[in-house]
């Protein structure tokens, strides 16, 4: 579950990068699986990106460094507060 998560990730970011750049697709997949991965190494087109495209690759570091199954499981898997009481008790000291 986790490999085909990673994957669309991938894909997902690397056809958004593809439509808002005019660079090669190579390239791209190369910067979104290293931001992925959180790995650091870059083709050195990152600074020529436009802000949505830097910003799209800041998300990816974040979900790479969080990981794709917390980061899903997060999103679905939201649990109201419990609504257990706590012991009371008296805390005598000296």
């Amino acid at each position: 579950a986790m490999t085909v998560v990673a994957l669309l990730s991938v894909l997902t970011c690397t056809t958004i990068l593809n439509t808002l750049e005019a660079k090669p697709y190579s390239a791209l997949l190369f910067e979104t699986i290293s931001a992925l991965g959180t790995v650091g190494l870059s083709k050195g087109i990152t600074p020529s990106l436009s802000p949505a495209s830097k910003t799209l690759l800041c998300l990816v570091m974040f979900a790479g460094r969080v990981g794709p199954l917390t980061l899903a499981s997060s999103l679905v898997f939201r649990t109201s507060r419990s609504t257990g009481r706590r012991p009371e008790g008296e805390v005598f000291l000296g």
